[in-house]
């Protein structure tokens, strides 16, 4: 938990993928400021500043100040396969002491995406859902065959749809 908070000046990798959003709306603070080198030291993107519905704040405490200090970080190549993005405030309610009336603590954060592995024995990417990940598991997929594609997408997503399973 670093409490970074990121201000709303936008940060591109040399490649021109997003990294830092346009829906940082606040001042950025010190642990703001390393957390925008170590996001630009490690090709990551903090997703919710890119995405319009997850802008807004996901800490809050009882005596009415708030920020938004929780993010997800992946690499910048993932901004592509992201299907949505938001701040879960009303679970953030339910996650809460039933006395309290407001939110008074970090509220989640969710991340819908679609991973490019492609379905086994297609050749495009698909979203998966929970049968299709109990079927392709019970299909004794070797693990080792499953890790290596997955690295290879964090390392290059060309060479990761290139690779076959």
């Amino acid at each position: 938990d670093a409490n970074a908070r990121l201000g709303n000046s936008q940060l591109h990798t040399p490649e021109g993928a997003p990294q830092i959003g346009p829906f940082a709306c606040q001042q950025e603070n010190s642990a703001g400021r390393s957390m925008r080198i170590f996001l630009e030291q490690s090709n990551l993107a903090a997703l919710n500043t890119i995405f319009p519905a997850s802008k807004g704040h996901t800490w809050y405490n009882t005596r009415g100040h708030s920020a938004c200090i929780d993010y997800i970080l992946t690499y910048s190549c993932a901004v592509n396969y992201t299907i949505g993005i938001k701040v879960l405030r009303s679970l953030g309610h339910r996650l809460q002491l039933p006395s309290s009336d407001k939110l008074a603590d970090h509220v989640p954060v969710a991340w819908s995406f679609l991973h490019p592995c492609p379905l086994p024995g297609r050749s495009q990417s698909h979203a998966w859902t929970r049968p299709m990940v109990d079927t392709f598991v019970a299909q004794n997929q070797s693990v080792q065959d499953v890790c290596k594609l997955m690295n290879a997408w964090a390392v290059d997503e060309v060479a990761a749809a290139n690779f076959v399973v």
